[in-house]
């Protein structure tokens, strides 16, 4: 499910928040997240970016992904 944080009824939704910096990590974590509501993840957009809100170990969370991070060949 897509919502945008305006249309949050109740902007305190998460424990924590769970920043990755790769592709990999963020399959990672979310392989992980476990539904938050009845439609799945909830994936919120704010500010031309993308949070996924679910629960993770039993907590609520919320997930973003670094722009212009990743891995770096030397």
């Amino acid at each position: 499910m897509e919502i945008q944080y305006s249309e949050l009824p109740n902007k305190n939704i998460a424990d924590f928040l769970i920043v990755t910096a790769t592709e990999i990590e963020t399959q990672a974590v979310l392989n992980r997240f476990q539904s938050i509501c009845a439609e799945g993840l909830l994936h919120i957009c704010k500010d031309n970016r993308k949070y996924t809100a679910g629960v993770f170990g039993g907590y609520n969370a919320v997930h973003c992904q670094c722009k212009n991070m990743g891995t770096q060949e030397v």
